[in-house]
């Protein structure tokens, strides 16, 4: 059921001289943050497939006159993104468009605005927020697993902890080194490097010391921090559910974190024909997700 248009009874206070101040809070001041983190990409269909194919392992050794070995490529899986539509608007009777004097009414597409900008940040995090509990990737696990298995040879791989740890100085060091052991399919090193550490406004504190000292922060010795050799940055995300997860990702052209605009926002108003009413409107389309877990390592928090 639609609901009904805001009228001049509503907001009263605003139809009489008097006020020293009207404010309509729609604070915007922080910039977009799911274009920080996930592959941007925009679609001209009503879904995206992704395939994923493991490719030849090392090149053996022919002896003379042998025929050559031949291998194969093998399908990993496939993982289809399919776009939601999102709309919202607000009515307004003519009235109380008419009446009311300090412009509130009018502004009102400020907060339609926030409102898109935060309904997209929150679908983007929901690929982090759900990284050990729901969704998966082509391999059939979860963003960030124990039991990632490869399709032609190999050890199950892990992207996460076996036990889930707040993220400190030596937590962020396995981070980094499980990144350089990962294997792929074919059991040979991945060779991704880290990029990006992730988390919420809670650990912006952590992360900066022990991102920009020289030495291991919280330590007594001087020992040097070695994790500032990967020059790794940080992002602050504040629509993250659990305030110490945090990851460590590769730069996104080296991850399959993705977000697809099927259409992006558009805004449109009109006056209703048989009312009168000022109706505001907005509407997009857009899907979220992943494909693969390669280049993303999480926690949990302890």
């Amino acid at each position: 059921m639609p609901s009904s248009p805001m009228t001049r009874g509503a907001f009263a206070d605003l139809m009489f001289p008097g006020l020293n101040e009207a404010y309509l809070i729609a604070f915007n001041e922080y910039p977009e943050e799911y274009n920080q983190f996930l592959n941007v990409g925009s679609s001209s269909m009503r879904q995206e497939d992704d395939y994923v194919a493991a490719g030849f392992g090392l090149v053996p050794e022919k002896g003379e006159g042998d025929q050559p070995i031949f291998d194969v490529m093998k399908t990993v899986g496939t993982k289809r993104y399919t776009h939601l539509t999102y709309s919202m608007g607000y009515e307004v009777t003519e009235e109380c468009v008419e009446d009311e004097l300090y412009g509130i009414m009018k502004q009102g597409s400020k907060t339609l605005a926030t409102a898109v900008k935060q309904t997209v940040d929150t679908l983007a995090a929901a690929v982090l927020n759900d990284a050990f509990t729901a969704g998966t990737g082509v391999d059939g696990s979860f963003l960030c697993a124990t039991d990632h298995t490869p399709v032609k040879s190999g050890s199950d791989q892990a992207n996460k902890p076996t036990v889930d740890c707040d993220f400190d100085p030596v937590a962020l060091d396995n981070a980094t080194l499980e990144f350089e052991e990962w294997r792929n399919d074919n059991d040979l090193p991945i060779m991704i490097k880290p990029k990006y550490v992730i988390s919420g406004p809670k650990q912006r504190k952590i992360i900066g010391q022990t991102l920009g000292g020289e030495k291991m922060p919280f330590t007594a010795d001087n020992t040097i921090n070695a994790v500032r050799e990967w020059e790794l940055q940080r992002i602050i995300l504040h629509y993250l559910d659990d305030e110490d997860v945090w990851f460590v990702t590769s730069r996104p052209a080296d991850h399959f974190m993705k977000l697809f605009w099927r259409v992006r926002p558009r805004f449109r108003g009109y006056d209703d024909p048989n009312t009168g009413n000022a109706r505001f409107l907005v509407r997009f389309r857009l899907s979220v997700g992943f494909t693969h877990w390669w280049g993303v390592y999480g926690s949990s928090g302890g």
